[in-house]
């Protein structure tokens, strides 16, 4: 099995050098990356991963929170979310929730059974200590798709209450009175858009 000790002596670079192109470092003059990324696909070189995490202290695993049932718009997240996170050199590990009392708490116990270095949320949980876990421990949290003013945990998604003031006031533009919603079940993007909605009106 090829080392890292056995690229570096190939290239006539030191073990250091390889390392951080192996590890996405920036750090690296462009033809000597080149070369050794070279000499990597041709000898079929594969990290330990193991022996990774443990010099780093870092697992390069991201768990993904989504829902037990989604849609073809949330499926193109998950496969864009999984490609990007591999190209980094990171494993995905999905968290499915149900619509159901119990299993946001299970998601939950499932997450701290874990050593990730980072959550991506695609789902919105309800249970409040869910939030506050990743707060206490300082886990890299991204909230996609929805977001909160009251707590700090940055989010990536559209202005709910904006969106649905739009599309009721192109309606009522149109002449249109009798204008029904159907929002998100208790879901904070879905109480966004009925403020839109009645501000609208």
């Amino acid at each position: 099995m090829v080392s890292i000790k056995d690229i570096a002596k190939q290239v006539g670079m030191s073990p250091s050098t390889v390392s951080r192109v192996v590890n996405g470092k920036k750090n690296v003059k462009p033809e000597k990356r080149d070369q050794i990324l070279k000499l990597i696909e041709e000898t079929g070189y594969v990290p330990n991963k193991a022996a990774r995490s443990m010099v780093l202290n870092r697992t390069f695993t991201v768990g993904v929170v989504i829902p037990d049932t989604f849609n073809m718009f949330q499926r193109q997240l998950f496969s864009i979310i999984e490609r990007h996170l591999e190209a980094f050199g990171y494993h995905t590990l999905f968290f499915f929730v149900k619509f159901e009392g119990s299993s946001e708490q299970d998601c939950l116990n499932r997450l701290k059974s874990e050593r990730l270095d980072g959550v991506i949320m695609l789902h919105e949980i309800k249970n409040p200590r869910f939030y506050d876990y990743l707060i206490k421990t300082n886990l890299p949290t991204v909230l996609a798709t929805f977001g909160f003013h009251d707590r700090p945990l940055p989010s990536i998604h559209v202005n709910e209450e904006q969106a649905a003031f739009d599309a009721v006031l192109h309606l009522v533009n149109l002449g249109h009175r009798k204008i029904n919603m159907i929002s998100g079940g208790g879901f904070s993007f879905g109480l966004q858009r009925t403020e839109g909605y009645y501000r609208a009106l």
